[in-house]
């Protein structure tokens, strides 16, 4: 109810930028726990005090089954209450004298039902009046994940580049508002009394406002001094901020005409930044962190609205067919999926991390008019086209990318979201002439940057979410020896005694790397790429994900299987092939980072036990998880140990509680790190 309320709201709004909001920690009741809760305890006190005598001409044992049978009715749920409703009506439609203990059992459930009801319509009420209360009446606690301008084909609504996020500064800055305002008044009549008053009011909120700056506790005292020496390059020689407030103030309501054209000036190129920067932003942005050094390429990430879908081939045709995403239907429901993908995110372990998630650029890309593109030019997602068993049983609703996603969505780029191809806008409302194109930049400009593709669908079909990964380029190397490389050796003390006793453990695992002419194990020695040469591709069907999903697929999408690949948990393949692209690079060796396989036993083989150690990486030893269902003899693959067995790793199964294990973990956190420290590629289109 209270996602439909804020849609019907939102469908209301006429400001052309859509916020995202981030509501603060609130009481929830869940609706049918509560229902459930009311019904059982208005059955106690049925027995307890007034409905007795019910039960006078029945068997003593009537009062105790029909106790036992709401007690357990409540635990099943659901089910007891859509029964006990169709006995309601039965029951009435049906009986004409009824027998004495069905008329008790009615009467009982009437109460029952009626509590039930009651309980869960309070909940829904209650959880519906508290969003709107908050939703009206907004306040500091109120943040703003987000805004997407929807005049735009496409918005980037977040990045460590603060000037980037043009729809959210449009949103949460007054002082552009108020500056607007005086140049209104000022293009009539400057000596006319009235209009004297109304700069006079205006210029009152601005002071006001600078004020309220130089007081908050966001700015530091180098930006007060920067401010005060702005100030005071306009005005007069004066250490009293005050003084220089009503000065400034003084100076404007007697009309000088030259004082009034500098304000603005200073207010829009010197002054306004410094507010904006350190009082709005802070106020009202919910991601708050602010890398020491702005990063010159950030690590950037792409949602994208699906536009079309290979449908299904039928046997008898042999042309494709490409069905419109219904994601295009509802802007909103697309940025809700966005807003769960940051949620998703930015509450990780590893990508939340402020050093990290301070220094990811987010760009968000809706376009509805890419349906009507011919043929598959703006088909970016197809049903898996393979079969696939998990857990002996066929898997048939999965969505996944095309070999050739990122190469589409790069030539819809390059076509679409130019600033030749984008339309207009006004520069402000007061000046209908002045127009400028509404794309500020051009989206290819961030495509050497971008590291995963996010194309989000809304199929109903297809609900299952699976991932390309990634590939680096080849052709922008680490140095040699440098801090980009790492050292990992899968199983050490195995392989070990396997360098010296290789008869011996020859057939034992098979280590996911390369072999020398003399059969001895090399370390592995690999690398975290700069940049990507294919972006990670992940196809998400908003409908089957749950916030676990978009980190999960995240951590498909972010790996290499040629540098490090991370591969699911809970069941026994190697690698599926909707996990990467079909034609890996040649020459370059695929292997897991978080799993290592056994030879599979035979009759002249026994089965392999899990080894205590499961890798070691950069010199830190991992332990392998002895308590997955991959030490039963039919498993062929084992990982890496949990953190806690309270938790299950993000790329098993689904559980309340979860987080990486410790390898994927510190590997995905060096790996972003190095993406996130990296130089302008030679080649590349530096924005």
């Amino acid at each position: 109810m209270v996602f439909l309320i804020r849609l019907i709201i939102s469908l209301f709004e006429k400001n052309k930028i859509i916020k995202m909001l981030w509501m603060p920690p609130r009481k929830i009741l869940n609706s049918h726990l509560l229902g459930l809760t009311l019904g059982l305890i208005a059955i106690i006190l049925l027995f307890c005090f007034n409905y007795s005598p019910l039960f006078d001409k029945l068997p003593w044992y009537t009062s105790v089954l029909y106790g036992i049978l709401f007690i357990a009715g409540t635990f099943l749920g659901g089910a007891f209450v859509i029964l006990l409703a169709i006995f309601l009506v039965l029951f009435i439609w049906l009986s004409q004298e009824p027998a004495r203990h069905w008329e008790a059992l009615f009467i009982i459930s009437q109460w029952y039902f009626i509590a039930y009801w009651f309980g869960a319509i309070f909940a829904i009420l209650y959880n519906d009046l508290v969003f709107l209360l908050m939703y009206v009446f907004k306040n500091d606690s109120i943040k703003i994940i987000f805004a997407f301008d929807t005049e735009k084909k496409f918005n980037i609504i977040k990045s460590p580049i603060e000037t980037e996020e043009l729809a959210m500064l449009d949103v949460i800055k007054p002082m552009m508002y108020y500056t607007q305002q005086i140049y209104r008044f000022n293009t009539n009549e400057t000596d006319n009394q009235t209009n004297r008053a109304n700069i006079h009011k205006y210029i009152v909120k601005v002071t006001t406002f600078i004020t309220d700056t130089y007081n908050a506790e966001a700015i530091t005292n180098n930006d007060k001094n920067n401010l005060i020496e702005i100030l005071q390059s306009i005005l007069i020689q004066s250490d009293d901020i005050k003084l220089l407030m009503d000065e400034l103030d003084s100076r404007l309501s007697s009309g000088n005409q030259e004082m009034i054209v500098n304000l603005i000036t200073a207010l829009e190129t010197q002054i306004e930044p410094i507010v904006e920067k350190y009082l709005v932003l802070k106020k009202n942005k919910f991601f708050n962190y602010k890398p020491a050094t702005i990063p010159e390429h950030p690590y950037t990430i792409i949602f994208m609205a699906n536009p079309k879908l290979l449908e299904p081939k039928i046997a008898l045709s042999k042309k494709s067919i490409f069905s419109p995403d219904l994601i295009n239907k509802n802007i909103y429901v697309y940025l809700y999926a966005v807003r769960n993908a940051i949620y998703s995110l930015a509450s990780n372990e590893v990508v939340g991390r402020p050093e990290i998630w301070s220094r990811i650029r987010i760009i968000a890309v809706f376009d509805e008019t890419l349906v009507q593109k011919p043929g598959n030019q703006a088909a970016l997602l197809q049903p898996y086209p393979g079969d696939v068993t998990i857990d002996d049983a066929y898997v048939t609703n999965m969505i996944t990318p095309f070999d050739d996603t990122w190469d589409k969505f790069k030539q819809i780029v390059e076509k679409e979201y130019n600033k030749d191809n984008c339309g207009f806008v006004y520069e402000n409302a007061y000046n209908t002439d002045s127009k400028t194109s509404s794309c500020d930049t051009d989206l290819a400009t961030y495509l050497d940057d971008t590291d995963i593709l996010f194309v989000m669908s809304a199929d109903l079909r297809y609900l299952r979410s699976t991932a390309m990964a990634s590939y680096f380029d080849t052709t922008f190397p680490p140095k040699p020896h440098s801090r980009e490389f790492y050292k990992l050796n899968f199983d050490p003390c195995t392989s070990k005694r396997f360098q010296n006793e290789s008869s011996e453990y020859e057939s034992e695992i098979k280590f996911p790397y390369c072999v020398d002419s003399d059969g001895n194990i090399l370390d592995q020695n690999a690398i975290y790429e700069y940049y990507a040469e294919l972006p990670g591709c992940v196809a998400l069907n908003i409908f089957g994900a749950n916030f676990k999903t978009y980190i999960h697929e995240f951590a498909h999408a972010m790996s290499c299987p040629s540098t490090g690949y991370i591969t699911d948990e809970y069941f026994d393949d190697m690698i599926k092939e909707h996990d990467a692209p079909a034609s890996p690079p040649q020459n370059k060796t695929i292997f897991c980072i978080n799993r290592i396989d056994r030879i599979q036993p035979s009759d002249a083989r026994p089965v392999i036990p899990v080894h205590k150690v499961f890798a070691k990486y950069n010199c830190v030893y991992y332990y392998s998880d002895r308590n997955h269902p991959s030490t039963n003899e039919h498993w062929i693959g084992y990982f890496p140990d949990r953190k806690s067995h309270l938790t299950h790793c993000i790329m098993d199964r689904l559980s309340r509680f979860y987080c990486f294990d410790e390898l994927i973990h510190d590997f995905m956190y060096d790996r972003l790190i190095v993406k996130l420290n990296r130089k302008h590629r030679p080649g590349g289109t530096a924005p």
